[in-house]
């Protein structure tokens, strides 16, 4: 599937700035040849979706969390570690000193770009625990209304 049906026709990046998507060399960078395959890959997701989802030019919809999950499992291990790195030098420098507020709202993009890949990665298993620990909470609670209905018989 084409990310044209998302879009409005052509590449996702398409209409993109040159100045922005171009290196010094003129040719695409590499982060928005990236960005481009991510789309490509949320727009051609194959999760199911549970609840229908308004969508344009007849695309299929897709799940947002499945997507933004599968775009950020595809951040490579490098940048991965230069995130962590990034976050911890700002980290100690707040704690050190203070930071500008430029160094302030780049600190926040960056917990935030780890926090997605975070959630990429251990989220699946999070949601996995929170739907069992759901299932025994009501069985909790069946299990209580069983014995009061078995101690209100018993007083008979």
């Amino acid at each position: 599937m084409e990310t044209s049906a998302f879009i409005g026709g052509g590449s996702v990046l398409a209409d993109a700035p040159s100045a922005r998507d171009r290196d010094q060399t003129g040719s695409r960078s590499d982060v928005f040849v990236r960005l481009e395959q991510m789309a490509n890959a949320a727009a051609s997701s194959t999760d199911a979706v549970s609840t229908p989802r308004p969508t344009t030019g007849g695309a299929r919809p897709v799940d947002p969390l499945a997507a933004g999950r599968r775009i950020a499992s595809m951040t490579p291990v490098a940048e991965r570690d230069a995130l962590y790195a990034e976050q911890r030098r700002l980290a100690l420098k707040k704690v050190n000193e203070s930071l500008t507020p430029a160094e302030d709202r780049r600190l926040k993009i960056v917990r935030w770009n780890i926090d997605r890949i975070e959630d990429a990665e251990f989220g699946p298993a999070l949601d996995l625990l929170d739907k069992r620990a759901n299932l025994v909470d009501q069985v909790a609670t069946s299990v209580q209304a069983f014995l009061a209905e078995v101690q209100k018989r018993r007083r008979w």
